[in-house]
């Protein structure tokens, strides 16, 4: 099966969406605004500033607020800017938490602090904040991308850093900034790290320099087992993500010029094709909290972004 990347201008900058604990809505940006998506009728309820706008927002781990970035005018401001907010869990009653950019804030288990993306010219630098906007710091100091994944304990970050083609994989304790590569193989570069439900094993994406072709592949967390690839396909997959119970992954890839989304075990056996054909691109899944389901963004051939859900056969 040939797969790899779409062309639609898809970049996994773009968040992932985010689900409520209960299972019942996930939050997902469309075009330049966020909505709340009820998941039985696909219902949408506006987030955020109603000008401006909204990008990465997530629930928190209790679904009680919401974290997301919006290009609006700050209180006390007369002119817009990128800034992170924290809000109900209807988007309501935001409060500003940091005045930097805040991409792709990801919260930590405890639902203590939030990470995000923060522009510095042409960087994209690992930042964690306080709910309540106290005791900000920055992580990373060199080239960052992707999404931030917290280990389940709320203590560290993973993420890749490094020029682009030249990425690794890192981890950095959130209260003392202390961080270390992770292993890697030789050549090529990692990217896109989720830890798993149990935090032992790291997943990412291994691309290959020669070709542009990239596998997923699995990793102990603590250095104790090598990088071992999950998959051998003739393209590219990407944007890998672990079930609630860490027994499967789901992740993108092309078949007949359309990327879709897969679901394989977590040894990367019986693999298969979970959304169908319709003339758009999927990306960036994401697991309901019972594994029955993934919420994911759509990019069709006008470029033009939404969100879809489906729902999947068989055991959660």
């Amino acid at each position: 099966m040939r797969m790899h990347i779409g062309t639609r201008g898809y970049n996994n900058l773009m968040a992932r969406p985010s689900w409520s604990p209960d299972g019942s809505r996930f939050v997902a940006e469309t075009g330049t605004q966020s909505y709340v998506v009820h998941r039985d009728d696909g219902t949408r309820e506006h987030i955020g500033p109603p000008h401006g706008y909204t990008t990465g927002a997530a629930f928190s781990p209790d679904g009680t607020q919401l974290s997301f970035s919006a290009f609006a005018v700050p209180p006390g401001q007369s002119s817009p800017e990128w800034a992170l907010y924290v809000s109900d869990n209807r988007g309501m009653n935001p409060r500003l938490v940091s005045h930097d950019d805040g991409w792709n804030s990801t919260w930590s288990p405890d639902g203590k602090k939030v990470a995000f993306l923060n522009g510095r010219g042409e960087k994209y630098l690992l930042s964690v904040v306080n709910a309540d906007g106290t005791g900000q710091r920055q992580l990373s100091d060199d080239w960052f991308t992707n999404r931030p994944s917290w280990t389940p304990d709320s203590t560290s970050v993973v993420y890749d850093c490094g020029l682009l083609g030249r990425r690794k994989l890192y981890v950095t304790n959130a209260e003392d900034a202390t961080t270390h590569r992770l292993r890697s193989f030789r050549g090529g570069f990692e990217t896109n790290p989720a830890v798993s439900p149990d935090g032992r094993s790291v997943v990412f994406e291994h691309h290959y320099r020669q070709n542009g072709q990239a596998d997923l592949a699995v990793m102990s967390l603590d250095g104790t087992q090598r990088p071992v690839l999950l998959t051998h396909a003739d393209g590219r997959e990407m944007d890998p993500m672990w079930s609630p119970d860490g027994s499967r992954i789901a992740f993108e890839g092309e078949v007949e010029g359309e990327t879709e989304l897969f679901v394989m075990n977590a040894d990367g056996t019986d693999m298969s094709q979970v959304t169908q054909f319709d003339g758009l691109d999927k990306h960036a899944p994401s697991w309901s909290p019972d594994g029955r389901a993934l919420a994911y963004l759509t990019i069709d051939a006008a470029r033009r972004t939404d969100c879809g859900v489906v729902e999947l056969p068989g055991k959660a």
